[in-house]
């Protein structure tokens, strides 16, 4: 269909529908067909009848009557129930509300952004301590690694050494006693007691017995407190 026709008819019924309804509100309030503006020329005026004699009345009018006549302004005025003082008096108790709801949307987006920031500080606060945490995780884990190679090195470490206690002390298994005993000074106590250990009790007896004095004392007591590995 041509774009112009279809606009024309649109305009025909759109203006068709706004007669119509002028038509039907005018009757609504009473009007007469040849009282109603744009198709009041199409319809004649009734004749007039002549109305009664009545004794007339006078009556104090407060406010100004209305002109019979409807015209297309008249239908959309109504009387204001309010007075110029009492609708000054709502513009500004509307207009202060409008300042209140104002204030409070504004006291609302200050809030809404404060709790945003907090919220934003606090997520990096926790991505810092969960980044601080994997690295103390790390760490943490990097020190028992070495905790446990330190542990194997002493573990090594100790069983070298008692291999090698093991070792001298089977020089001490035979041999003359005297002999024996003297070679076991040149050792300190604790030194002593290491190799006493290794031997059989009767045999570290045998050396002990060999020593005197303040030596037999300070080798017998050391080899006393000697704890086994």
């Amino acid at each position: 269909m041509n774009k112009l026709l279809k606009t024309a008819l649109i305009g025909v019924g759109a203006s068709a529908g706004f007669l119509c309804a002028f038509v039907a509100f005018s009757r609504a309030l009473g009007a007469g067909w040849h009282e109603i503006a744009l198709v009041g020329p199409l319809f004649p005026a009734p004749p007039e009848e002549a109305a009664p004699q009545e004794p007339r009345v006078i009556i104090k009018q407060e406010r100004p009557m209305r002109p019979a006549g409807i015209g297309v302004l008249d239908i959309f005025q109504i009387e204001s129930p309010y007075s110029t003082a009492e609708l000054e008096e709502l513009v500004r108790t509307l207009e202060a509300k409008l300042d209140e709801v104002d204030q409070r949307l504004l006291d609302v987006g200050e809030r809404e952004q404060r709790a945003e920031d907090r919220s934003t500080f606090l997520d990096e606060q926790y991505a810092t301590l969960s980044k601080l945490r994997t690295g103390l995780e790390t760490w943490e884990n990097e020190l028992r690694q070495r905790e446990a190679e330190v542990a194997r090195d002493e573990e090594a470490r100790a069983a070298r050494e008692a291999e090698s206690w093991t070792r001298l002390a089977k020089l001490f298994e035979k041999g003359d006693a005297a002999d024996q005993s003297e070679r076991l000074l040149s050792y300190t106590p604790e030194e002593a007691a290491s190799i006493l250990f290794r031997l059989k009790p009767t045999r570290a007896q045998e050396l002990l017995d060999q020593l005197e004095g303040d030596s037999w004392k300070q080798y017998a007591e050391a080899y006393r407190l000697r704890e086994p590995e």
